[in-house]
């Protein structure tokens, strides 16, 4: 996790404040909110109380109650044009669809895992950046996102052979049963 953990900062870069804002803010304020979230959406869903596509009508209808007050208190508010709908309705099946994997993801999988492993989509989001938007991908970034993705596969592997042993002492207890 430490490995994945420096890969990130070396592909975000906090210690470079020249880029830091009051936006930088409500990203953060979002990490530590969707890591509260993912915790309780793992405790909600393993207990068998909440069904997890219930976990994911609660996160979209607060995401549209926060959208709904974020556009009333903006002065610059525009309605899309009709053109712009279809962008939007597409963005909104795939983000549903992201959530409920998400969501399913943590309520099978232990949640601090599943939220190191999704680091992987920090340095997708810097390669994306310099595919299409040809921003500069530098040597800290590229090193960042293999100790990410490195540290992810360790990762995997390590739940694998977490596995493969508890089932090969399932098998013991059972055979000595």
């Amino acid at each position: 996790l430490l490995v994945i953990f420096i890969g990130g900062c070396l592909v975000v870069r906090p210690w470079n404040f020249s880029s830091f804002n009051v936006y930088s803010l409500f990203a953060l304020g979002q990490a530590v909110f969707a890591a509260g979230a993912y915790t309780t959406v793992s405790k909600l869903t393993g207990s068998g109380r909440h069904h997890p596509y219930e976990v994911v009508l609660y996160f979209l209808v607060c995401a549209a109650l926060s959208g709904i007050v974020l556009m009333a208190l903006t002065d610059g508010f525009v309605m899309p044009a009709h053109g712009d709908w279809i962008y939007y309705g597409g963005l909104a099946l795939f983000s549903v669809i992201a959530q409920v994997w998400m969501t399913n993801a943590y309520a099978t999988a232990n949640p601090v895992v599943v939220s190191f492993v999704s680091y992987i989509g920090v340095f997708f989001n810097a390669l994306w950046g310099f595919v299409i938007f040809g921003e500069i991908l530098t040597g800290l970034t590229v090193a960042g996102g293999v100790l990410i993705i490195g540290g992810s596969m360790y990762l995997t592997k390590l739940k694998h052979d977490k596995i493969a042993e508890m089932a090969k002492m399932q098998e013991r207890k059972q055979k000595e049963a």
